[in-house]
């Protein structure tokens, strides 16, 4: 199968299979996270948060676009209150645990030290700065913050790269 088929039955077996609960592990309260950016890793980000993922929510989202906004409110029954047009906004809201990273890259290394400063859990989509200088300041303040920062890089999964990295090797 190739790399683009096996990535399309993947998701195809997501949408179709039974929605993971999101009933808290015994013990644990359920992880509130939030969006930020809702394009198109953005919104596949929050629709697994809001379908998919056990012991997680989809708390809170931002986008500039009101129509985004709009969409994903209706389509993933989130509390409209919320739901921000600026990703600062969420960062403050009350109870959020986590944040998801999609804004244009440009704006990543923001995004994931206002979360770190605030003690949020990141996950970022890749890159996490677009200049190493940044990266490095980013990475210091996390560090310093202590709090839990994944880049997510979903490649690495593929069967086409994995094949390529075992001939690397």
């Amino acid at each position: 199968m190739k790399p683009m088929e096996e990535t399309v039955r993947l998701a195809e077996s997501i949408k179709e299979g039974d929605p993971v609960s999101s009933t808290p592990v015994q013990g644990k309260a359920l992880l509130n996270v939030g969006v930020a950016g809702a394009g198109r890793m953005g919104s596949f980000h929050a629709s697994h948060l809001a379908k998919y993922i056990a012991g997680a929510r989809l708390y809170a989202l931002a986008d500039q676009k009101p129509e985004v906004r709009e969409a994903l409110t209706r389509d993933l029954a989130l509390d409209p209150s919320r739901v921000f047009e600026r990703w600062e906004d969420m960062l403050a809201l009350e109870g959020l645990d986590a944040v998801v990273v999609t804004v244009p890259t440009r704006s990543h290394g923001a995004v994931v030290l206002e979360a770190a400063a605030r003690g949020k859990a990141i996950f970022s989509e890749k890159p996490l700065c677009l200049t190493v200088a940044e990266t490095r300041e980013v990475l210091g303040v996390v560090e310093k913050k202590g709090v839990p920062l994944q880049i997510g890089f979903m490649r690495r999964f593929d069967p086409g790269y994995a094949a390529a990295k075992q001939q690397i090797e």
